[in-house]
C-alpha cells in the first residue's frame, strides 16, 4: 500500500483533516453547539437507564466543562472511546453506552481533560488536539461515580468563531424536556 502513496489515517488524523464532515460548517456556531451536545450524550444516553440524574455544563468562552453523575466508563476502554470510531454499542454487557461523538469533541478541541470517577476511583487523562498528552492515572479517592470532560474549542480548526450560548441554551432546554436527568447551564 505504501508504494501506491496511500496512508490509512488514525480516527483523529482523519477528523482534524476534515472536519466538516463530522460538525457541519466550520463558520457556523452550531458546530460548536454540536460538540457540546456531544459531551454530554454520555450522560444522557445513561440518564435513560436512570443511571445519571444531574449533568452540568459551564461555559468559559470557548472552554466548556461538561459532568455528570453517572456510572463512569470503564477504565479499560476510555483510550478506546475517546479515540477510535466504532460502530454500534460498545459496551452492550454493560450499562454504558457511550457514543463516537466523544471522539469528535477530543480530536476537535485544543485541549480534552477526563475525569472519569469509577469504583470511587478518580481517574485522569489528558488529551491535546486528540493526541495523548498525559496517559491514564489514578488521582485519588472518591465518594462518587460520574465523568468530567473539560474542554477548549481548538482554534487551529474553528479561528475566532465563538460559543453561541443562546443557541446552547436552546438546545438545551429542548433535551432537557426528552431526558430523566436535570441539566444546569451556566454561563460565565
Amino acid at each position: 500500500m505504501e508504494s501506491l502513496g496511500i496512508k490509512v489515517l488514525t480516527a483523529v488524523e482523519a477528523i482534524r483533516k476534515r472536519p466538516g464532515i463530522y460538525v457541519g460548517p466550520l463558520d457556523d456556531p452550531k458546530a460548536l453547539t454540536a460538540l457540546i451536545i456531544e459531551a454530554m450524550s454520555p450522560g444522557l444516553a445513561n440518564a435513560e437507564n436512570k443511571l445519571v440524574s444531574r449533568i452540568d455544563v459551564i461555559v468559559h468562552g470557548n472552554e466548556v466543562i461538561v459532568s455528570d453523575n453517572g456510572p463512569g466508563i470503564p477504565t479499560n476502554e476510555l483510550e478506546a472511546t475517546l479515540t477510535q470510531l466504532r460502530t454500534g454499542n460498545p459496551y452492550a454487557s454493560s450499562s454504558n453506552f457511550i457514543t463516537k461523538g466523544l471522539v469528535f469533541v477530543n480530536a476537535l478541541s485544543e485541549f480534552f481533560r477526563v475525569g472519569n470517577r469509577v469504583n470511587k476511583k478518580l481517574y485522569l487523562i489528558d488529551y491535546k488536539k486528540g493526541e495523548l498528552d498525559s496517559p491514564l492515572t489514578c488521582d485519588s479517592n472518591v465518594d462518587y461515580n460520574g465523568t468530567t470532560f473539560n474542554f477548549k474549542v481548538d482554534k487551529e480548526i474553528f479561528g475566532d468563531l465563538k460559543i453561541d450560548t443562546i443557541d446552547l441554551a436552546t438546545e438545551i432546554n429542548k433535551i432537557k424536556a426528552e431526558t430523566r436527568a436535570t441539566i444546569n447551564l451556566i454561563i460565565e
